[in-house]
Order: C-alpha cells, then structure tokens, then sequence
C-alpha cells in the first residue's frame, strides 16, 4: 500500500490524511494526527500500539509500489516493508476433485502486502484449477491468513487438516458459521450453499488478496 493508498483506506474509513500529510508522518516532522483512529483502523491495528513509544513488538492484528513507512511521534518506524510471502507448490488433487494439496516447498514468493507485515503465518499459493472461476482464475496468486478470525462474507480457503502435509482444502465465500458447519458457496452466479462439516474441515483462511495471473 503506498501513500495514496494509505490516504484513501483513512478516507474510507471517515478520516482525513492526504499524501502529504503521510509524508510527514513518515518523517517524522508532525505530531498525533487527528484522523489517528481512522490511520490505525486503515492499518489494521489499535491507536494505543501507535502512540506506543517503544514499538518493539509487533501490534496487535484486527480481523477483517512504494510501501508506506509510517512513524510515531518519536521519528520510529511503526509498519515497515517485510519479508516477501512464500508461495508453496499447489497441486490439484487427484483424489478428491475440486480440492487442492498444498505442500509446503517453496515454489516462489509474493509481495507482502503491508497489512500483512505482522502475520507471521501468513503465506501465499497458486490457483491451479477453475473451481474458484470467475473470483479467482488459474495462476493467480493468493494471499492466505491463518492467523485472522475468519467471518462471514469473507473469501476463505477450507482446509480439512492443517497439520497434514500436504493440506487439502479448496477456496470459498463464507456465507454463515454455525457450531457445526462453514456455510459456504462457491463464486459462480446463483450457486447454492454448501455445508461444510466443522469435525472434517477444520480450519478457515482468510484469502487477504490476491495477484492476477501474469
């Protein structure tokens, strides 16, 4: 996200902070700014961890180009450029159609994102098949969040065991959780609800973004 970006997500969300304004930010030159509930919201953090002086552990994470550099009032970076996210080599099962096996051997890297800075979980995989047609088409990248609470409307890869290598899961909206099932649908027009079983399924990952094909 760069700084036109960042000034945009602080604008949606009710604030105000223009590119300039960033710039001093990120330099240090200017104080608390008033839209600072807004920048933390954008950035997905908390206003406390902004104001914090010493920010040596990485902030808390809400749920749901040039990287932007943002600084307290002490000149110290808060969000800084990361790590790129490893992608791992995703191959379509042969056993179950229409899910996916990740296995976890780097196949290359991805942009992190830097709302993603933090998330020490966070990874990356290639589409390898049209079950995510039209949202997602085959050499995308995706950009997966085990670490964020999944909720409903968010786009979601399944995953039966993450523990198992390698994982099979397959990617879909959430429409509703239940106690015991991900009420799920795929991203075609009019498809009807799918239940998936929590005991079988059981975990959730928030796909965060995405990179189109090149």
């Amino acid at each position: 996200m760069n700084q036109v970006e960042l000034a945009k997500a602080v604008k949606n969300r009710g604030g105000s902070l223009s590119q300039g304004q960033i710039s001093s930010l990120e330099a240090g030159t200017v104080g608390r700014p008033r839209s600072l509930p807004e920048l933390a919201a954008a950035l997905r953090t908390t206003v406390e961890w902004l104001l914090n002086e010493d920010n040596s552990a990485s902030p808390p994470e809400k749920e749901n180009g040039n990287n932007a550099t943002v600084h307290n009032t002490n000149g110290r970076a808060i969000v800084t450029s990361s790590e790129p996210l490893i992608v791992w080599r995703t191959v379509p099962s042969t056993g179950r159609a229409g899910e996916t096996l990740i296995y976890k051997e780097q196949a290359g890297i991805a942009t992190r994102p830097v709302e993603l800075a933090f998330s020490k979980q966070a990874f990356a995989i290639k589409v390898v098949d049209d079950e995510a047609h039209p949202r997602y088409e085959r050499r995308d990248t995706l950009l997966l969040d085990p670490g964020t609470t999944p909720a409903e409307g968010d786009d979601c890869f399944f995953v039966r065991d993450q523990t198992a290598s390698p994982m099979a899961g397959m990617a879909r909206r959430l429409v509703r959780i239940t106690p015991e099932h991900w009420i799920v649908r795929r991203f075609v027009t009019d498809a009807r609800e799918q239940k998936l079983d929590r005991t079988e399924w059981r975990s959730a990952f928030h796909i965060f973004g995405s990179y189109n094909r090149r």
